[in-house]
């Protein structure tokens, strides 16, 4: 069928440049009923703390060192992220990076160079705890 939407076209029909990522907000036991409010109760007995409301955000398929059709932002796309992440008003309480962090490389040494590339380019996370 012609119309049958893959990944890669589905991400460029979201309209988003950068298509690795998205931010979640947890509330742990929300409107949970008795047995949950109850498991919260022994959990905080145990420990002292009290579970509370956090975020997080996911990358995935970064593919540092990648660039050209179909994804002509490449490495971009995930430096572009970072400054995304840096730029919240609200900041995620931690960032998981999931998915191929690199692309493939046959060229010996390449893969380590965008590994270090990765590396960088995560380093420029200025959460607080970062």
């Amino acid at each position: 069928m012609a119309d049958r939407v893959d990944r890669r076209s589905f991400l460029k029909i979201a309209g988003t440049s950068l298509g690795i990522g998205a931010l979640y907000s947890v509330a742990p036991l929300l409107g949970a009923d008795g047995e949950a409010v109850e498991v919260a109760r022994t959990l905080w007995k145990r420990n002292g703390e009290r579970l509370k409301p956090f975020s997080f955000i996911q990358l995935s398929d970064t593919h540092v060192g990648f660039s050209g059709p179909p994804d002509p932002l490449g490495t971009q796309a995930y430096e572009r992220a970072v400054e995304m992440i840096n730029s919240l008003r609200h900041r995620p309480d931690f960032v998981l990076v999931t998915g191929d962090l690199t692309h493939d490389s046959e060229k010996p040494g390449e893969h380590a160079a965008r590994m270090k590339k990765f590396q960088e380019i995560s380093g420029r996370d200025r959460r607080p705890d970062a």
